[in-house]
């Protein structure tokens, strides 16, 4: 039946997504070593827009300060 999905294509477009944004976001924060005004600037977004996202997807402050950082910038993990 065409309304009905087959059982190969289990995929959640939203979930998709949301692990994609992730997986950038990781990056973005790899690439500036952790300091979140670097990695904004990297993904084109605002500070206060990747502060947003490092709440909405679970990323935690790690409360320790990359040499590389500015002091204005904690360093940023992902919860595992």
């Amino acid at each position: 039946m065409p309304n009905e999905p087959h059982s190969c294509v289990t995929l959640n477009l939203r979930a998709r997504l949301d692990a994609c944004k992730r997986q950038v976001m990781q990056e973005a924060l790899d690439a500036c070593h952790g300091n979140v005004s670097q990695a904004a600037v990297c993904l084109g977004i605002s500070r206060a827009k990747i502060y947003r996202l490092l709440e909405a997807y679970a990323f935690v402050h790690d409360h320790r300060w990359h040499p590389a950082a500015d002091e204005a910038s904690p360093v940023v993990t992902r919860t595992p």
